[in-house]
């Protein structure tokens, strides 16, 4: 390790850093120190009690758009793609003796099942091309427990065939009995059974069936109204543990082979499944759900048989699935290799943020595996060395394993201090020993968190932000003070509210409730309902005019209601004709400014477009490309819209475009093929906007910087504020800029570790503003 010396001369040039004002969040780095400095109390590092990493864990990934089976050692070190130079195969069983893998031929290679052999071990483990068995459709192979045999299934005349095939002779015959809606056979260790799940009714109401491996003697252990799948026998033979959605999503339970003793093994409100006994029992490999990111991304985990001590294995953009246990194998995890790691961004709380008192935050950090090493989960950690701990846990283990040459965004819980001040807290990662991993130049790699607490005596917000807090089927209107500090609950409407909007003139808020369209005067809790609709047909999407006199809504149609007099007119009328050249379903969106027009979203058959209406008579003036996000002139003659979505229904391609809101006007392109998130017209006429370019480390995160026009050179850009924010393409969904056009409201979302939270960003190069964890339809008052 690193001496002590070093370590404190490295805080000092950071603190130094700091008080300079230079650039904050790289890792910090210095030569060896000059004079002795006092050490910190640590508090110990807790004692984590993870699974054993003896083994090894054959598994498929859809790496790259290609499936492939690869090896890893139980710890997730040292993976081994053994398909990839062979085409596409999944869903690997290995041979009793640990030496061939039986394997699904993948659609882009084939069909089919293959077996295929391997040679060397560990690093040099490799595998000949699979030589196929059958070119039928098939799935789920297993072996029987000497070898000789293998099941799957294959496709019949009517669902799914069990299939029987003789090693040795080559012979192919189908095992009767078996109901076509069957999944996942499996041998038993004693060779005379076959355990399998079965919809037997074909109405996703799966259960768990023991067989003789003729057919006969058929047994139904689980008879429930739920989904029950996936088994898989005990090396034992005693025990059975399989996938089952009990609770509305799927967790893992064992029972005894004669489907008693239930007891469920994991807990997690997302779903586990494929689950896989290790060769001595004690543990289970199993994928969840538990971190995907709405993009199929299963990952692989390990929990000891007894329900504790889970360990989360890979970590990846890709989908992980069907682990496999190696039978004999004698690798115990991760040998002796060279560590190295490099900082790549603070995806939340740049440095300088702030904070009200005793605010909750999550810290995200992107490193890249530089090194030889995989920083394995159960011994490399982010160990807190100096500063303020701030209520966060001393150590934070790798969130799976991180494989030479990937990155991995590292989160950590903080609890902002309670008194006004800059605070500090720095972390460094450690290796197997204990020994921080350096950077490219030898030095402890050390990640900060800089932060300024307010006092709350002085206004942080241009105005008061109102926003909707809590769950999706209760949520209510909360506002929060411009000191940053007070949050009052506006409404308490029983079925919760989807959306609302703020009148620009007053803060009354209109809202949707119970398929209500409700007004409210939060000075005098005055509640008005002035549209009353149905389950099926309710009004949708309130937007208050400009000067705060009218609002649209949607309701078979845009409707104005006019607040002082009650008067409501449908001046556009959808045309929901199953004709899919015609169909129109219009959503208000904004309103112009000198509140002459409306700009609407169109919903057509399968996707989504745009539109501007004229108020007077309700024509349509124009349609065009729907945008994810948008803007009026100050002027009303311009309607900026912006897309940073890839192209799929609802927007193609990305970048920046102006429509003049006249008839029949087409769009102009300002900004080619980029990402572009949020624009804004100040009342100078400077149009400013968010750009993105893809992270180098990480094609699916944006560094995203605020651009406005060349004062030089007109018709061009320039940034503003230099990688600001650092996102997914959705991670921008939602912003509100205050009246002046100074500061902009944003809720962020980051993936993989889906924190998300509420900021304010200023125009200028000031400091970001944290405001809270949660909170949606950002809306500023006055």
């Amino acid at each position: 390790m690193k001496t002590t010396r070093i370590l404190f001369f490295i805080l000092a040039i950071f603190m130094i850093t700091v008080a300079c004002g230079l650039p904050q969040g790289s890792p910090t780095s210095t030569s060896a120190p000059a004079t002795d400095l006092p050490l910190q109390t640590l508090p110990p590092e807790p004692v984590l009690n993870l699974p054993a990493v003896d083994g090894e864990i054959a598994f498929a990934s859809d790496r790259g758009d290609k499936w492939q089976v690869l090896v890893m050692n139980a710890d997730g070190s040292n993976e081994t793609s053994l398909t990839s130079d062979y085409g596409e195969y999944s869903y690997p069983a290995w041979s009793p003796d640990g030496q061939r893998l039986a394997m699904r031929i993948d659609i882009g290679t084939g069909s089919g099942v293959a077996i295929m052999d391997l040679q060397g071990s560990g690093d040099s483990l490799s595998g000949s091309q699979p030589t196929a068995i059958t070119s039928a459709f098939s799935d789920a192979p297993d072996w029987a427990p000497d070898g000789s045999q293998l099941v799957f299934l294959s496709s019949g005349a009517f669902g799914w065939d069990m299939i029987h095939y003789t090693v040795g002779s080559g012979t192919l015959s189908q095992i009767p009995g078996f109901s076509p809606w069957v999944s996942d056979p499996n041998w038993s260790p004693d060779g005379r059974k076959i355990l399998f799940g079965a919809d037997v009714n074909n109405d996703g109401n799966s259960d768990i069936f023991i067989a003789n491996v003729d057919g006969s003697g058929l047994t139904q252990l689980t008879k429930n109204d739920y989904y029950e799948g996936s088994p898989s026998w005990s090396p034992d033979g005693q025990r059975i543990v399989f996938s089952a959605q009990a609770n509305g999503n799927q967790d893992l339970f064992i029972m005894n082979q004669d489907g008693s003793g239930l007891t469920q093994l994991t807990t997690d409100p997302a779903d586990e499944f494929d689950a896989a006994w290790s060769p001595d029992g004690g543990r289970i490999a199993f994928v969840s759900t538990r971190n995907e990111n709405n993009d199929g991304n299963y990952e692989i985990y390990v929990i000891n048989a007894d329900g504790s001590s889970e360990m989360r294995l890979t970590n990846n953009q890709s989908t992980d699935r069907w682990p496999a246990w190696r039978p004999g194998s004698t690798a115990a995890g991760q040998q002796a290799c060279q560590s190295q790691a490099a900082y790549s961004a603070d995806v939340t709380i740049p440095a300088g943020t702030r904070f009200a008192t005793q605010t909750s935050f999550t810290k995200v950090w992107r490193l890249e595996n530089t090194g030889q090493c995989t920083f394995t989960p159960n011994t490399f950690r982010l160990r807190f060395v100096d500063g303020e701990l701030m209520d966060a846990p001393v150590v934070i283990p790798m969130p799976g394993a991180i494989q030479p040459g990937s990155s991995v965004d590292i989160s950590v819980q903080f609890t902002s201090p309670p008194a006004p001040g800059t605070y500090g807290s720095n972390w460094q990662l450690l290796d197997a020993s204990g020994i921080p991993v350096p950077d490219s130049g030898g030095n402890p790699l050390t990640l900060a968190v800089n932060m300024e607490v307010l006092a709350g005596t002085a206004n942080v917000l241009p105005a008061p932000l109102f926003y909707l807090r809590g769950e999706v089927n209760t949520r209510q209107i909360w506002r929060m003070d411009p000191n940053g500090y007070t949050l009052t609950q506006l409404t308490q409407e029983s079925a919760g509210i989807s959306s609302f909007e703020i009148n620009p003139l007053d803060n009354r808020l209109a809202y949707i409730s119970n398929y209500q369209l409700i007004l409210r005067n939060p000075a005098n809790a005055d509640r008005q309902v002035l549209v009353t609709g149905s389950e099926n047909d309710g009004p949708y999407s309130p937007v208050f005019s400009s000067n705060g006199a009218f609002l649209a809504y949607g309701l078979g149609g845009i409707h104005i209601y006019n607040l002082a007099s009650g008067e409501d007119r449908l001046i556009l009328a959808d045309n929901n004709t199953m004709n899919s050249s015609d169909r129109r379903v219009y959503s208000p969106r904004s309103w112009s400014p000198d509140g002459s027009k409306l700009a609407v979203s169109i919903g057509y058959w399968e996707w989504g477009g745009s539109g501007i209406i004229s108020i007077t008579d309700g024509s349509l003036l124009s349609e065009f490309e729907y945008g994810d996000s948008d803007a009026w002139s100050r002027d009303s003659q311009t309607y900026f819209t912006a897309r940073a979505t890839e192209p799929g229904m609802m927007s193609t391609t990305h970048g920046l475009y102006s429509i003049a809101a006249s008839l029949n006007a087409s769009l102009q392109t300002l900004v080619a093929d980029t990402f572009i998130w949020w624009p804004y017209q100040g009342a100078d006429g400077r149009l400013v906007y968010f750009q993105g370019t893809p992270d180098p480390t990480n094609a699916s995160q944006f560094n995203i910087s605020l651009m406005g026009p060349a004062a030089e050179n007109l018709g061009e850009w320039q940034v503003l504020r230099n990688n600001i924010l650092h996102l997914p393409a959705g991670g921008f969904p939602e912003a509100v800029w205050s009246s002046d056009g100074n500061f902009l409201a944003a809720r962020l979302f980051h993936l993989p570790s889906k924190t998300s939270e509420v900021v304010l960003l200023g125009l200028e190069d000031t400091p970001m503003l944290y405001l809270m964890q949660d909170g949606t339809n950002l809306r500023f008052g006055r």
